[in-house]
């Protein structure tokens, strides 16, 4: 599922010496456990698909030009400078990730753009309701 394997016990509610054990033998998986990370399995890659759908074919310039629209910013021009960097603030990166992100230089994992993707979307719903 290419997961840590501290993040895939956490999905399974299981700290980090269970799945360890778990992962190495030392001690037998419960058939509870085997569904759960089935289900999870299942969940996983019906959630990838829809996030493929929607970043893996559009390159990045258009999805941050997307995450720009939906927090109001205008991107024409060279004022993108600016607002990438207010951009970068929000999701926590430098204003040069964004540029190389734009140019392609550098594409985040679909997991990473998902979840900046939610931050921007609850950005811009907390934004909403305070307008």
């Amino acid at each position: 599922m290419r997961l840590p394997v501290v993040e895939f016990g956490r999905l399974l509610g299981l700290n980090k010496p269970i799945i360890i054990g778990y992962l190495y033998g030392r001690l037998s998986v419960p058939e509870k456990v085997l569904d759960e990370a089935g289900l999870l399995r299942l969940n996983q890659d019906s959630a990838i698909r829809e996030l493929r759908w929607r970043f893996v074919s559009q390159p990045m310039d258009r999805i941050i030009d997307g995450w720009m629209e939906l927090l109001g910013l205008q991107t024409a021009g060279r004022a993108k400078v600016p607002l990438d960097a207010k951009l970068a603030e929000l999701l926590g990166v430098s204003r040069v990730t964004v540029w190389r992100w734009r140019r392609e230089t550098f594409r985040p994992e679909l997991r990473d753009i998902a979840a900046f993707d939610s931050v921007v979307r609850e950005h811009a719903g907390a934004k909403q309701q305070r307008d």
